[in-house]
């Protein structure tokens, strides 16, 4: 079954060799690389080139596009219509694969999405493996996104029907991608316990960039999300599950701004979920954490979890 790993480029010329490594290592074969260039002003694209030249062959295919539309989002779908593969897989040109993470996800198939936690590497290298609860929740991927671009492999044809990337969001737009996918009802399995790859923290990634600074694109991905659950989550527990974290992982984002003495940004972002439907005893809870949040206590999601 033929794999198709999807990648945006721009700009990444000093990690492209990291990623081309953990390319090649990979045990799984037949595999496609789609490397799409997004008009980068350094040799990321002669990279590209040069090492579908190198390597480009019987099961390991490598496809080098551009992409004239700006950011992530753009070129993902660009390289998701090109791609040949029944199954993708998305990842970012400046992180580390698990070099055993696709052929344990075929393993598990059939399913439209299998899962599995990441690892994120801080620029003074430590290691901090993400949280997962291996469920196929909404809820729970909003609340700690647990579901990063690059973990999870899902089915072309379900990953066109919910609809591809959103490429009006600069920022959390993997979030936003794995609300809508889950809140589809997919057919999925986790491999647990295990954290594949290396996501890479640095001044110039975009998860590294600052809150403050793009205040207004979180804002338009909560707005994003809240759409989705009002268009795709069906009446009931679940439902009201969603809400309740969109609610609490606003109402953490708030306390960030709080704490950064941003106190207009954190009223704005509690008015973009204001209305929500989750009870006066939720609003309650997320009132006192959010005073708790502004002093920069960490790991109050781990309590909103238990009232989600």
């Amino acid at each position: 079954m033929l794999v198709s790993v999807i990648i945006p480029v721009y700009n990444r010329a000093a990690y492209l060799p990291r990623l081309f490594r953990s390319l090649v290592q990979q045990t799984y074969r037949p595999l496609e690389i789609v490397l799409v260039d997004n008009g980068s002003a350094d040799s990321s694209r002669r990279l590209c080139m040069a090492f579908k030249e190198e390597h480009h062959a019987a099961g390991f295919s490598v496809v080098c596009l551009d992409e004239a539309k700006r950011g992530c989002c753009a070129c993902r779908n660009k390289g998701a219509q090109t791609a040949r593969g029944e199954y993708l897989y998305f990842f970012d040109s400046d992180d580390e694969m698990g070099e055993t993470f696709l052929e344990e996800a075929v393993s598990l198939l059939p399913a439209d999405m299998v899962c599995a936690p990441t690892t994120m590497v801080m620029p003074d290298g430590r290691q901090v493996n993400r949280n997962a609860y291996y469920t196929a929740s909404a809820a729970d991927h909003i609340l700690t996104s647990m579901l990063s671009t690059q973990s999870y492999i899902v089915r072309k044809s379900f990953f066109e029907k919910c609809g591809g990337w959103n490429e009006a969001l600069p920022r959390w737009n993997d979030w936003e991608m794995g609300t809508r996918l889950l809140l589809s009802a997919p057919r999925l399995r986790w491999i647990r316990d295990k954290h594949f790859h290396r996501i890479h923290q640095h001044a110039d990634s975009i998860s590294g960039q600052s809150i403050a600074r793009d205040f207004r694109p979180l804002l338009q991905s909560i707005a994003a999300v809240r759409a989705d659950i009002d268009r795709l989550a069906t009446e009931g527990r679940e439902k009201q599950r969603a809400c309740k974290a969109l609610y609490a992982k606003s109402t953490l984002l708030a306390g960030q701004y709080l704490a950064s003495g941003l106190t207009v940004e954190a009223a704005l972002t509690l008015r973009a979920v204001a209305g929500l439907p989750v009870g006066r005893g939720f609003r309650t809870l997320a009132a006192a954490l959010l005073a708790a949040a502004g002093q920069n206590v960490r790991g109050l999601w781990r309590i909103f979890h238990l009232f989600v």
